[in-house]
């Protein structure tokens, strides 16, 4: 426990030489005295090539300045490029040269020498004519750009143009381009030359556009003109030649006509006068306006002059500005094509660090800032707090390094001098809070992990141990200085103390998760088994800590990043995390922390699956939660999902479970010391609640009473009933196959009612999701294949079995509109391939349960009416074939008599009846007579089994096919009548024929009433 005091000593230095000391430019580098004392020796230059000694190597500042010096003073051009971030140390170096050159620091033969030092502060045209001309005491009479009036040079421009445009514009029609109504050139210039005065007039280096005209300024120029403009379709060449005319006649109007000739000039009287050989410094040509081109197109002639040029430039101006700058040069690359012309290419950077700065150097770096300040601000620091500060007050080793390891700009690493000294170390002296509180905010200063365990310290302790701590020798305890909490007012209580040399140490718990996230040990583990490719119980056979794999424990970093980006980038995350999980606030990279909790709950288990939790059988169906397209992890606050989902709320408590799972995300695995059964049961237990969601969210659509498990069993107790007529439902029953290729008749339902009746329809619907019910009831009531898991199933089918009729009522109420997301459920073997949505299922099982219990007795009468009335007329249960044979033949011969032809029907009945392997079973046919002409159905499923069992004795009984037959016959001797005739002769015979036909039918009837 700690109490901040808010109290800290800045008197040891003043703000005006903070201000002096640590500025963009190092404004110090004008006094050489002061320059020298915060100069740390730049010793690391890597050269490409310098000179005829250096290849491919690393360079002192002293082996530089040499190369420099060589050579004679009448020799031509020599040109030495020198690279650089910005705040790199090019002008430092620079500098460093300049009084080099001028005899005060340690070089030899320099008499014969000029430095010319144009600095990247002063870069104004009228600066570099007056630094080259200084050495011959000559006025170039150069007017002040600033002091001149922006709309009076625009103005002075656009006419010269008008007047004189040059070789490049002459033959081209500039009305449109420098009219006010349309192009509108001088407003631009305008604008862009009080852009340039305002830049020169910054008391720091500022960064803004040196040019009087940029490549956006041409394109919307270009826009303005339209697509038919000669501006538009010569973009290019156009550009470059409307800049140098711009150039032209800006210089004419502040004095400058030839740059190339004054600078030829200047420097050949040195050399010719004075007997010296002019060294032209040019810190950064980037920030150079309308002299960059001449420049560059001079220093590339290198047998027009003799001086020495070092072209400092920053990174980035040789890929699109260089180009710009030189023109065309041929085939060859721009830089190519200088480097050819140069006597050596040297780089102060790579990848935003200086070559020459470390963690040790850094210190010292700010060590001889930190000391002049001080010394020039009078002040002091008591002599036990400096040494507690190890010298560095208010800062220390520990802190520097670490600030120094995450220095970064625009959110990329940027190890660079400016960096560290004017973004971080003067922020800190001029900032009202304490220097750990600053970096802490920095934004350039990458966001670090706590060092010391965050769970048992407050902000403030963990914070000043974090920066100021550094890991104690012998232990893996993180050491801080008393002297360090004293002098921020901080009490610290209950941790450990060590005294050393008479000095106070605490001694602080590390942290431990953390250390292992950031520098990984990682155990052969494996992310690969997914719920697709492996089951449950399939994971708990195989031991977590013999899971094995291919990884060897490296991270991989993301494509396009550096080592040094990737572990920033790991470090901002885990401390997003932390800031997190302590009080919630936003965690841009809660993605991270996500996919973990993802890929571990995968692990294990099926998270979104819904069915026998402890089954382990492949390709069986189960409800699946598919809103989302993962598995429905949430981080409390800012990464929450809508519906069901598996919620990481932050809080302290938490910490430690979810730096394992962060662990796991960013080391891709499991690392030595990961509490493996944790998260294993971490896992588990957010399964079985996300689990216990979904049922309780799917059940709410459902009535009292009718579990998920019971709507699946009904669906297949009502497809057995609808398409089997089956009224029982016995274990065996339920993992019964219903195959309606082996029904022996057609669907007694379809033929009742038709195939348009909408309980027709209703049981088409069900019968299309009969796979998915069987599958969902395997997935629900089987352990293994073929291994049922009678606890489970036992209840739910006892339920449905002893009283369907409550169930299937209960089943017309299920409405799962009552979902508040319908879509978000669906059936299949795995969670890609689950495209049935459950609704479907549950709808076609309430549609039927609803339009089934509307079968009436009447719709059974109405169906059998047509079949029943020839039996009922004529069958007596005393028949047998005998009789029935007897009576077909005395009815075939008074149809005979009439000459009526036989219906292939009733010859086909007389040959069933013959048929020596007929067996009628009229006996049996008589009782399911009695069923139909009466039948007494008490509930829907017995109605259907009765239209069943009346399509199967149809199917079965010839009876009904002698029955029908008989009547066909009889109904037609009852409608043959004698026609009236006035012709004797027919009328006659007609008598004579009824006379037979009476007799036959008196003899039929007297048989049939025998019969």
């Amino acid at each position: 426990m700690s109490i901040h005091k808010q109290t800290y000593d800045t008197t040891a230095w003043t703000e005006s030489v903070v201000k002096e000391y640590l500025t963009a430019t190092s404004q110090q580098k004008d006094d050489p005295e002061k320059f020298y004392d915060t100069h740390l020796d730049i010793d690391k230059i890597h050269a490409e090539f310098l000179g005829s000694s250096f290849q491919n190597e690393f360079v002192t500042q002293e082996e530089f300045r040499d190369e420099i010096l060589s050579g004679d003073v009448d020799d031509d051009i020599r040109t030495y490029i020198l690279r650089g971030e910005t705040g790199a140390g090019k002008s430092q170096l620079c500098q460093w040269l300049d009084y080099e050159l001028q005899g005060i620091g340690d070089a030899d033969d320099v008499e014969k020498r000029v430095p010319l030092h144009i600095k990247a502060s002063e870069t104004s045209l009228e600066e570099i004519i007056s630094t080259l001309a200084e050495p011959l005491d000559v006025d170039p009479e150069v007017d002040q750009v600033t002091e001149l009036n922006a709309t009076d040079i625009a103005e002075g421009i656009v006419a010269s143009i008008k007047a004189n445009p040059g070789p490049a514009l002459k033959d081209v029609d500039l009305t449109h381009l420098l009219s006010p109504k349309q192009g509108d050139l001088g407003s631009v210039l305008e604008e862009n030359i009080k852009a340039y005065q305002k830049g020169l007039q910054a008391d720091d280096e500022t960064e803004f556009d040196p040019n009087l005209i940029s490549k956006e300024d041409y394109r919307d120029i270009r826009l303005k003109l339209g697509t038919d403009s000669i501006f538009h379709n010569d973009a290019d060449r156009l550009r470059q030649a409307l800049r140098d005319e711009i150039h032209r006649h800006f210089s004419h109007l502040i004095g400058v006509d030839d740059f190339q000739g004054q600078l030829r000039d200047y420097t050949k009287r040195m050399v010719q006068e004075q007997g010296r050989r002019p060294v032209i410094i040019c810190e950064d040509v980037t920030t150079f306006s309308v002299l960059k081109e001449q420049l560059l197109d001079q220093i590339i002639q290198v047998e027009s002059a003799s001086f020495d040029i070092v072209l400092g430039y920053t990174t980035g101006f040789e890929q699109d500005d260089l180009q710009d700058a030189l023109g065309s040069r041929g085939s060859e690359e721009p830089l190519t094509y200088l480097k050819d012309r140069a006597e050596g290419y040297l780089s102060l950077t790579d990848e935003g660090e200086a070559y020459f700065l470390d963690d040790n150097i850094s210190v010292e770096l700010v060590r001889k800032y930190l000391d002049v300040i001080k010394r020039e601000s009078g002040g002091s620091v008591d002599e036990s707090v400096e040494d507690g500060f190890d010298g560095l007050y208010p800062f220390n080793r520990a802190f520097i390094r670490r600030t120094y390891q995450n220095l970064q700009e625009d959110g990329s690493p940027r190890r660079t001098p400016r960096v560290l000294l004017q973004k971080v170390i003067r922020r800190c002296l001029l900032s009202e809070d304490q220097p750990y509180e600053v970096v802490e905010k920095s934004t350039n200063v990458s966001d670090i992990v706590p060092t010391v365990d965050p769970a048992r310290y407050d902000d403030t302790t963990e914070q000043v141990a974090t920066w100021y701590g550094i890991e104690d020798e012998g232990s893996d305890k993180i050491t801080v200085a008393a002297t360090v909490f004293d002098a921020f007012g901080i009490d610290v209580d209950g941790v450990v103390t060590d005294e050393r040399e008479g000095r106070t140490y605490y001694q602080f718990e590390p942290n431990s998760m953390a250390n292992q996230i950031l520098t990984p040990t990682q155990k052969p583990s494996t992310r690969e088994q997914t719920p697709e490719s492996a089951t449950e119980d399939d994971d708990d056979e195989q031991s977590d800590d013999t899971a094995t794999s291919d990884s060897t424990g490296e991270t991989e970093t993301s494509p396009g990043s550096t080592e040094q980006e990737e572990s920033n980038r790991r470090q901002s995350q885990v401390k997003e995390f932390y800031d997190w999980v302590k009080t919630g606030d936003d965690y841009e990279s809660s993605e991270r922390l996500r996919s973990g909790a993802e890929d571990l709950l995968e692990r294990w288990h099926d998270p979104t699956r819904l069915a026998n939790p402890n089954a382990n059988t492949r390709g069986t169906k189960g409800i699946y939660y598919t809103r989302s397209d993962s598995i429905p992890v949430s981080i409390q606050g800012p990464n929450e999902r809508q519906g069901l989902d598996i919620m990481l709320p932050f809080g302290e408590k938490n910490m430690q479970l979810y730096m394992e799972i962060l662990g796991y995300e960013l080391n891709d695995g499991f690392q030595e010391t990961t509490n493996i059964e944790q998260l294993h049961s971490w896992a588990t237990d957010k399964v079985v609640g996300f689990r216990q969601d979904m049922r309780a969210e799917i059940e709410a659509c459902l009535p009292a009473g009718l579990t998920i498990e019971h709507c699946f069993l009904l669906g297949k107790y009502l497809l057995l009933n609808g398409e089997l007529g089956v009224t029982s439902l016995d274990a065996e029953d339920v993992f019964t196959e219903i195959n309606l290729e082996e029904r022996e008749y057609e669907s007694p339902i379809r033929a009742a009612l038709g195939h348009n009746h909408a309980l027709s329809e209703v049981l088409t619907d069900l019968w299309q999701r009969n796979s998915d019910i069987n599958g969902l009831i395997e997935g629900f009531f089987l352990l293994k294949s073929n291994v049922v898991d009678y606890e489970r199933l036992q209840p739910v089918r006892t339920d449905i079995a002893s009283d369907p009729q409550k169930y299937l009522q209960l089943a017309q109420r299920i409405d799962t509109e009552e979902l508040d997301y319908p879509s978000a459920y669906g059936v299949g073997t795995t969670r890609s391939n689950a495209n049935v949505q459950l609704t479907k299922v549950l709808d076609a099982i309430s549609d039927y349960a609803i339009e089934v219990e509307m079968l009436a007795d009447d719709d059974l009468r109405n169906h059998f009416e047509d079949h029943l009335e020839p039996v009922e007329k004529w069958y007596d249960p005393s028949h047998d074939v005998s009789e029935l044979i007897d009576m077909f033949e005395r009815l075939e011969d008074c149809l005979g008599t009439f000459g009526v032809a036989k219906e292939a029907s009733w010859s086909e009945v007389k040959d069933l009846l013959t048929d020596d392997e007929t067996n009628l079973r009229l006996s049996e046919f008589e009782r399911h007579v009695e069923d139909f002409l009466n039948p007494d159905p008490e509930t829907p499923f017995e109605r259907v089994a009765i239209l069943h069992s009346f399509a199967e004795s149809r199917e079965n009984h010839h009876a009904w096919e002698v029955y029908r037959a008989l009547d066909e016959m009889i109904e037609t001797l009852d409608e043959y009548n004698v026609a009236e005739s006035t012709d004797l002769t027919d009328k006659l015979s007609e008598l004579a024929e009824l006379s037979e036909y009476e007799s036959a039918r008196v003899d039929v009837r007297t048989a049939l009433e025998d019969y």
